[in-house]
């Protein structure tokens, strides 16, 4: 694939994350918040399904793309495991804060540099507490 092909690609998956992540914030919720280790034991049940995930931000660290498009990574932790979550955007979020995200869940997440188990892809991040 083309570098201006995956750009192209990647603009057409992100306009299309965020719309749908507008119109899923305009519907009231019927999902109910998982538990970390309730989402990582059952991961193949909710592989590319939309969660709820709440816990403890941290590792957290905003930077911008080659593109110039800002993205962030953190790494949500509860009752002992963690998984990581990726968002556009800068969320103003910093470790220790207790968030909710809600996004999608991938047993296998990619990017354009490395393959991680167990990724969320969010549209929504906030505090809770």
């Amino acid at each position: 694939m083309t570098m201006a092909k995956r750009r192209q690609y990647l603009l057409t998956r992100t306009a299309g994350l965020l719309c749908l992540g507008t119109q899923l914030s305009l519907l009231p919720s019927t999902l109910h918040a998982l538990t970390l280790p309730e989402l990582v034991s059952t991961a193949e049940r909710f592989d590319d399904r939309e969660v709820v995930l709440n816990g403890t931000a941290s590792e957290v660290h905003s930077q911008s793309s080659n593109y110039g498009d800002l993205y962030t990574t953190l790494t949500i932790v509860d009752q002992g495991q963690e998984i990581t979550v990726f968002s556009f955007g800068n969320p103003k979020v910093k470790p220790g804060d207790r968030i909710e995200v809600r996004g999608v869940f991938r047993r296998v997440g990619h990017n354009q540099r490395a393959t991680a188990p167990n990724k969320i892809e969010a549209w929504s991040i906030s505090h809770t507490e």
